[in-house]
């Protein structure tokens, strides 16, 4: 017994007629986490300062981040990397939230390290001061050789600036 092809599905085959198949649905691409930055700086990143006998310095910075939403967490340390006795956080972990009106997070900023309040290393004239930035919270709080002060989840984003600080703390 022969078979015989219906002469529709036979034309619909040789005259190259393609038939749809059923959409494909796929779920939203995920939001992409940019990286936050640090728009500018005073003195500018990177610099050596000489603090004037008084020790007063200042460090101002805008910190932003693209995402909307995301908060920004931002440390100050001095005399680090690499982690030694000499090494410190100065001052509180500065927490930005994100603005109310939808826009990302923008932040100026001014930070005055002080030999005094910071505690800042005794008998070093050369001191790197750093700020880290980072769109998730710092982890753990506590910091040591093996607990980086810079240490962030997975998904976070870091970044860092420093500038070298010629400033004798008695």
């Amino acid at each position: 017994m022969r078979y015989r092809m219906p002469a529709i599905l036979f034309i619909a085959m040789s005259s190259g007629c393609i038939i749809p198949l059923a959409p494909e649905f796929e779920d939203p691409p995920a939001t992409i986490n940019y990286a936050p930055y640090i728009e500018n700086s005073l003195p500018t990143l990177g610099s050596e300062i000489t603090a004037p006998p008084s020790g007063d310095v200042s460090f101002s910075l805008t910190v932003s981040d693209p995402n909307l939403g995301d908060t920004l967490y931002v440390r100050w340390i001095s005399d680090y990397p690499p982690y030694s006795d000499d090494s410190r956080q100065l001052g509180d972990l500065i927490e930005i939230a994100p603005p109310a009106d939808g826009k990302p997070a923008r932040a100026p900023m001014r930070f005055s390290p002080s030999c005094v309040v910071h505690s800042i290393a005794r008998g070093l004239t050369r001191h790197r001061i750093m700020v880290a930035v980072s769109d998730r919270k710092f982890l753990p709080e506590q910091t040591s050789p093996e607990l980086p002060f810079t240490l962030v989840p997975p998904d976070a984003h870091l970044i860092v600036g420093t500038w070298t600080l010629n400033l004798e703390c008695r």
